[in-house]
């Protein structure tokens, strides 16, 4: 809870809004509150069967050193924005945060890692009287990670050029160390390519121009046996993101259009001529997009990879990995990750808060 004289209830929560974060396995819950908050400590194991230990030896409100040591001695601290809070970040112990009134300071972040105190999770509610229960699913979920270790995300990225030409491979890679520190996150790419810091790098060399060809065969080349994202290179990363978590029971997740459903194709692209497909909506002829993808693990790509080679060869050059993706949703089951979430265009991007924003294009340029 917090004490703030205006605004205390709305940044406040009840014990018992808590119940599912408090129930994570393996966990003991110490209470770092300050005021007096035993009654509802009581009423909570009384009535629930969730027990947090209380230190009285410390004052929680005079004795600042000795709440710096119980933060200390905790694997993480949940707090609403109080002074708790601050001293958890000040510490740099990991801390979930639940803000209701969008406070500047917890704010500044990138994705929900605050820039001030980079060891704090921010978890925000739409407005101040808005109920916390999505935030407290998405923090029970975290926490569950960070105490569990359940998973490592992994990233898979596709990429040759130039110094020149990678620099935005490197801003993506940067977005991506940033929102997720633990991540594995691979570089595809050809022996000729400046070394990209952060990454693990996986090379297959190629002279041919068949751009699509290449990117699925040296991703079914890489032989991942872990669910992994493979991302197109020119996108920011604003949030920790957790394939294995996306994909469920599926064993693939494509990236279905959300933006220019109705616009017509047009059928002259990069010299070729997709005749086929003049006058038909996008959505008709290309329903997934290639830029955000979810595997199970590499066979995926070798089963893309062959209706890729049993198709038109001019789909090896462009919309190759599109056209395979659509054949292959025909006869297998797929699920879905939304543009709009992830792999958002930036003038989108307005009161949304999305995952990834894309770049592409010439907007690669606002790329920073």
């Amino acid at each position: 809870m917090s004490g703030a004289p205006r605004i205390g209830n709305h940044k406040s929560i009840p014990l018992e809004d808590l119940i599912p974060l408090l129930k994570v396995p393996n966990t003991r819950w110490v209470s770092l509150q300050y005021g007096d908050h035993y009654e509802d400590i009581y009423r909570l194991e009384k009535e629930h069967g969730i027990r947090i230990e209380v230190v009285p030896e410390v004052d929680n409100t005079q004795n600042i050193d000795g709440l710096a040591s119980l933060i200390t001695a905790c694997d993480a601290v949940v707090s609403v924005s109080n002074a708790t809070a601050h001293l958890a970040g000040a510490l740099g112990t990991p801390t979930f945060l639940l803000d209701s009134n969008k406070l500047w300071y917890w704010n500044n972040c990138s994705g929900n890692r605050n820039l001030w105190y980079p060891c704090v999770k921010t978890y925000r509610k739409s407005n101040a009287v808005a109920r916390w229960d999505d935030q407290v699913k998405d923090m029970t979920r975290d926490l569950d990670r960070h105490l569990n270790r359940r998973e490592v995300p992994r990233f898979v990225l596709f990429r040759t050029g130039t110094e020149e030409q990678i620099q935005h491979t490197r801003l993506c890679v940067r977005s991506l160390q940033q929102t997720n520190p633990e991540a594995m996150i691979f570089l595809c790419t050809d022996s000729h390519t400046p070394h990209i810091e952060g990454t693990i790098r996986f090379e297959m060399d190629s002279d041919s121009t068949d751009w699509m060809e290449y990117r699925l065969r040296i991703y079914a080349a890489l032989k991942l046996e872990e669910p992994a994202l493979y991302l197109d290179d020119d996108m920011i990363i604003h949030s920790e993101i957790f394939p294995d978590t996306l994909l469920g029971e599926h064993r693939v997740l494509f990236c279905e259009r959300s933006f220019g459903k109705d616009l017509l194709f047009n059928p002259n692209m990069k010299g070729l001529n997709f005749y086929e497909y003049a006058g038909k909506p996008m959505y008709e002829v290309f329903p997934y997009l290639a830029c955000a993808t979810v595997t199970q693990d590499y066979r995926v790509w070798e089963e893309l990879l062959e209706i890729l080679n049993h198709i038109d060869p001019k789909y090896r050059k462009w919309y190759g990995d599109q056209e395979a993706m659509k054949i292959w949703a025909k006869m297998n089951p797929v699920g879905v990750l939304k543009e709009s979430e992830y792999a958002c265009l930036p003038e989108k991007v307005g009161n949304t808060d999305p995952k990834i924003v894309h770049y592409k294009g010439s907007r690669k340029k606002q790329m920073r």
